[in-house]
């Protein structure tokens, strides 16, 4: 078991730094190709041109409007108008190897060329890059544009999107002239893609060394990686890329219900009150109903329309994530002001959920995305879990080296910790206490010595433990020792239990040289004697133990052994034992007369509710 212990922390170390190294290697080649990329030129010809389409006429508001002349698509002001139709004639010849393009979203658009039809996208309103113009154009040719705001579309803007959009070149031209504009936000989302790639690996660690936070990581790093694919389909330059817009379409959307359904998930993995995350539960549960009911009547064709579909769900989502983020909000400051830590994954949860509240809000007023505030929203929450992962990592990897010195300290030292604490002054005491209840108590004396074996029994065990063992056995083990100290001491010593929780481990003799040391210098230094109580209990993720006593107490703490022969290991002993193997701390508080109270604080495996 030793040798397979030891094994599995190498491997650990391993695993961890090799995940350290990745990710530092995926940033250099993100920042190495953004250099190259920045510093290439791409030869100037045919096929990369494009430039705004220089049109003059007259335009017309609605059906049956006044003609109004311009000079300019630019100089045009549509305000609020659902209908606008241009005629006129672009200014330049376009050559046949040139199109004409339109950004549509959500408008139907008619165009003509000397009265005949050469665009009409009626019923296929999707967001994409259209184009016209399979032949060359003239620039004395009668140009007419309608484009029309769809029913019940409530944007204003989408008329004036779509003609300030208007321009003429190739294909390859404009997707690179909107890579360019967009260049900033493809590398953001490319950052954050890699933050989502080195979060999963570290889930990946944690699931081959079995650790409890693995669940967590993963919903993180599913948040980020949605997120980034979330952030990356910008319609703008995507449908350029790809072509298939229907496709792209549907891509979105079964990746903006993904996001959402692990951000709810990754909220609900991470509440420490429980009442909190049931409510949080009950929301995950509607969210996943409602997507399944939107794919199911999708693929079915229930006839709903698409607006009702998309202003149900985005109204769920914004009602779910504010009452979350409300409750998270409570849960972070209750397990500051419980723990005394902050936990980073909650408040990246707060921070990315105030920007989706934003984004959403402005969905369903205005119907359209500000895909630049989710974008900086998730960009933090994508830096403040990868800080997070980094540090967990660090911290991981530092907690194995030392456990690994620990253990082979601790066999090296496991015969004088174990000699140390059987102290022959309390076994000599012990046995002539029994000897004396042979002659008055034979039951009793019988009791007696299966404290007296039991307590050597654990010490032996010691020798073989390199590993924290169960609460329960320290505990047991501890009331092994007090039983023989009650028949010694009598009625000038009283020991009280309140064990509320033992679920955790600790190193073996951790407990009961506290325990010694609160009966023999705390108690035992009291002329009339005291009372010794030992509590344990769970405080969110901690188990807490607390050995106190009304013994003479001191003015400072003395963690070293007074006594010449080493009666008992010290505190210092214990607190590094205890430090090293379970990352836990002890607080001692003790006051002249009044008592001393020693408080053991054990991180728990567990972080999930």
């Amino acid at each position: 078991m030793r040798r397979a212990g030891k094994k599995v922390g190498k491997l650990s170390d391993f695993y961890v730094r090799s995940l350290i190294y990745s990710i530092l290697t995926w940033i250099f080649v993100v920042v190495l190709i953004s250099c190259i990329v920045s510093f290439v030129e791409i030869p100037e010809g045919e096929e990369d041109e494009l430039y705004d389409a220089s049109m003059e006429g007259t335009y017309v508001f609605g059906d049956k409007g006044e003609p109004f002349p311009f000079d300019d698509l630019d100089e045009i002001t549509v305000g609020d108008a659902k209908k606008i139709t241009l005629t006129g004639h672009f200014t330049e010849d376009i050559p046949e190897s040139h199109r004409v393009f339109l950004f549509i979203y959500k408008q139907h658009v008619v165009a003509k060329i000397n009265g005949e039809t050469v665009y009409d996208n009626l019923n296929d309103y999707d967001a994409r890059w259209d184009s016209f113009g399979d032949e060359a154009i003239s620039k004395n040719d009668k140009i007419e544009i309608t484009i029309s705001s769809l029913p019940g579309d409530e944007y204003d803007g989408t008329i004036t999107d779509c003609m300030q959009k208007i321009c003429v070149g190739t294909r390859y031209g404009l997707l690179r002239d909107r890579c360019n504009d967009h260049v900033v936000s493809m590398f953001i989302c490319i950052a954050i893609f890699i933050f989502a790639i080195g979060d999963l690996m570290v889930s990946f660690v944690l699931i081959i060394t079995r650790r409890s936070e693995a669940r967590g990581s993963i919903s993180c790093g599913l948040v980020m990686l949605f997120g980034s694919f979330c952030c990356f389909v910008d319609y703008d330059y995507i449908t350029l890329m790809l072509g298939n817009y229907k496709a792209i379409g549907l891509i979105d959307t079964v990746n903006q219900l993904m996001l959402v359904t692990f951000f709810f998930l990754n909220m609900y993995i991470h509440f420490h009150n429980k009442k909190y995350a049931r409510i949080s539960a009950g929301f995950l549960i509607a969210w996943i109903g409602f997507a399944l009911a939107y794919i199911i009547t999708h693929i079915i064709g229930s006839g709903v329309p698409e607006n009702n579909w998309i202003d149900i769900m985005s109204g769920g989502a914004l009602v779910g994530i504010v009452i979350n983020t409300f409750m998270q909000s409570l849960d972070c400051y209750q397990y500051k002001e419980d723990s005394g830590k902050i936990s980073g994954e909650m408040i990246a949860n707060i921070i990315l959920a105030f920007f989706t509240i934003v984004e959403v809000a402005h969905y369903m007023m205005a119907h359209t995305f500000l895909i630049n505030v989710f974008q900086f929203g998730i960009a933090l929450y994508s830096v403040i879990q990868f800080v997070s992962t980094i540090y967990r990592t660090i911290e991981y990897s530092a907690k194995i080296r030392q456990a690994d010195m620990l253990e082979k300290q601790i066999m090296e030292n496991q015969m004088s910790i174990m000699l140390s604490q059987i102290q022959p002054h309390f076994l000599y005491n012990s046995l002539t206490a029994i000897q004396m209840l042979c002659m008055e108590d034979a039951q009793m004396a019988q009791k007696a010595l299966g404290d007296f074996a039991q307590y050597l029994r654990g010490n032996m065990d010691s020798l073989k433990s390199n590993q924290p063992i169960p609460f329960a056995k320290e505990l047991e083990h501890t009331k092994h020792y007090v039983e023989l100290e009650l028949i010694r001491q009598g009625e000038y010593l009283e020991v009280e239990y309140d064990i509320q929780f033992t679920d955790f481990e600790l190193p073996a003799l951790s407990l009961q040289p506290i325990v010694e040391n609160a009966i023999k210098h705390g108690v035992g230094n009291r002329e009339d004697g005291g009372i010794v109580r030992i509590s344990v209990k769970r405080k969110y993720d901690d188990a807490i133990i607390v050995v106190d006593d009304d013994g003479v107490g001191f003015d400072k703490p003395n963690t070293n052994d007074s006594d010449g022969n080493k009666s008992h290991v010290g505190l210092e002993n214990v607190r590094r034992r205890l430090s090293d193997m379970c990352g836990a701390r002890i607080d001692i508080s003790s006051k002249p007369s009044a008592g001393t109270k020693v408080t053991i604080t054990i991180p728990l495996e567990d972080k999930s509710i």
